[in-house]
């Protein structure tokens, strides 16, 4: 009987560590993903203001060349009348 509870005892401590073992990598993929998502979104804040501020300085030439064209029509019309 004594070499049958050994024998138990193994298999035991062998599911416990192969037990902890697979929860461990599991905490350690979650942890992973994690970081992953906070890259990314980290990535698309960055991008976003990048975007935000393209569009900024965009806009800002549209306006530039808006007020160019309208001073030259007006050159036009006050040198005709």
């Amino acid at each position: 009987m004594a070499s049958s509870v050994v024998t138990l005892q193994r298999y035991v401590r062998g599911w416990l560590t192969r037990k902890q073992l697979a929860l461990e990598q599991q905490r350690e993929v979650a942890m992973e993903r994690q970081r992953i998502q906070e890259k990314l979104l980290k990535a698309k804040a960055k991008n976003k203001k990048s975007k935000d501020v393209k569009e900024k300085r965009e806009d800002e030439k549209d306006k530039k060349k808006n007020g160019w064209f309208k001073a030259k029509l007006l050159r036009k019309i006050s040198s005709q009348v």
